[in-house]
């Protein structure tokens, strides 16, 4: 429904699966409503609302799950900070966000991080910033390349 863009039905879902998900105590559900929930309302262009569901989602990530779903929805939040002009913010997110990458070894989301901090720069006219960011990201990528047959 999300990638459809049929928000209200989207969120009428993911409001019932967070329910049962926080009632039976399944964090990584629950975690994923929340954020969808937070990118139905993102894609609507309600940022303040968008926030408040990806900080909770931030919050149940942080006391119960991985650092792979941290690196989501700091990546979500810093975006989203992007959009508002909030660019401290924004950096210290995607930074964040790049360091847990770099802490798990996962060059994939490294390399979509670094090009997300360089569309950020580009956005401030930290030119020459952008440039390095853009030319880091292409490095991580050449080591995620898929053999198309």
């Amino acid at each position: 429904m999300l990638i459809r863009k049929e928000h209200v039905t989207s969120l009428e879902l993911l409001a019932e699966a967070r329910e049962i998900a926080a009632k039976r105590k399944w964090y990584k559900q629950s975690f994923l409503a929340q954020n969808n929930i937070g990118n139905n309302y993102y894609m609507l262009l309600d940022y303040g609302e968008a926030l408040n569901y990806y900080l909770e989602s931030y919050k149940i990530a942080s006391a119960h799950l991985e650092d792979a779903q941290k690196m989501i929805v700091l990546n979500n939040i810093a975006i989203l900070y992007s959009k508002e002009k909030k660019y401290d913010k924004a950096n210290a997110h995607f930074s964040k966000a790049f360091d847990l990458a770099v802490k798990y070894k996962d060059s994939l989301k490294m390399g979509l991080y670094s090009m997300n901090m360089g569309i950020l720069a580009n956005e401030e006219r930290k030119l020459n910033h952008a440039n390095a960011l853009f030319r880091q990201s292409l490095q991580y990528s050449k080591t995620n390349e898929i053999a198309i047959p």
